[in-house]
């Protein structure tokens, strides 16, 4: 059985966020933005390592990052 809980938005954000949510419910809605943030986040970091020469230490950073991510959304 799934556990819920309230987080606390101002009203403003909280009607802005049901426009784009939709028919969605909220758990469906923000786990579609969760992923969405992650996915957008990914392809900055694939794009800087296209980009710029990096070092190993840079390259351990950057997945050390994805890994705590991955950690975060099981």
């Amino acid at each position: 059985m799934l556990e819920y809980t309230t987080i606390t938005v101002s009203r403003e954000t909280k009607r802005m966020l049901e426009r784009l949510k939709g028919e969605k419910t909220w758990d469906e809605f923000l786990l579609e933005m969760a992923f969405e943030y992650r996915k957008v986040k990914a392809e900055k970091a694939r794009e800087y390592v296209k980009k710029y020469v990096i070092t190993d230490d840079e390259v351990d950073v950057i997945l050390g990052g994805v890994e705590e991510d991955r950690k975060l959304w099981k």
